[in-house]
């Protein structure tokens, strides 16, 4: 079933002296080369707006870039391109974004019943204040853990202001490992 044309559609300005004659062929000749221009034009400005690269693993790379893009619930092109953009910024890859997001929404959502108790005067203007200055840091210290976890050795330095016994047996530990 053919759809009419819109008059003022960049299609039917090209098809226009085509459509006179009333020749079909010519006038799906016309709406091929249309078409394959429009293509055309639309590849030279994504290639100028988006640049592209190809690049090849070997089998073995591949299984491991592979296997470790599924453990990130994503695929190993968006894997790589997510990692590669993360190592140049200097910034943390969240293994799995759709936990995130769902972490997100929740808190959202809960942001939002505390906005509707507050709204409703079903508590204290005090109690509500004071339950949103929890949310808020609650919600900080979430996005700063998923978003930027600790490195190795912040988690050591802690666990050694901690306890400062644990010195002796982290070094025991590396001087094994070596």
């Amino acid at each position: 079933m053919n759809r009419a044309i819109k008059k003022q559609s960049s299609l039917y300005i090209f098809l226009e002296p085509y459509l006179e004659t009333g020749d079909e062929t010519a006038i799906a000749q016309a709406r091929e080369q249309y078409w394959k221009n429009y293509k055309q034009n639309w590849k030279k400005q994504k290639r100028a707006e988006q640049k592209t690269f190809e690049i090849s693993f070997t089998k073995q790379e591949w299984l491991v870039i592979k296997q470790v893009a599924d453990t990130h619930n994503r695929s190993y092109a968006r894997f790589i391109k997510a990692s590669a953009l993360a190592y140049c910024q200097n910034t943390y890859l969240i293994p799995n974004q759709l936990a995130y997001n769902n972490i997100q929404q929740a808190l959202t959502m809960l942001y939002n019943r505390l906005k509707d108790i507050q709204e409703d005067e079903l508590l204290s203007a005090e109690a509500c204040y004071q339950l949103l200055q929890i949310f808020e840091l609650i919600q900080n210290k979430i996005e700063t853990e998923l978003t930027q976890p600790k490195t190795i050795e912040e988690v050591i330095t802690e666990a050694i202001q901690s306890n400062p016994e644990f010195k002796s047996k982290i070094s025991k530990l590396i001087l094994n490992i070596f």
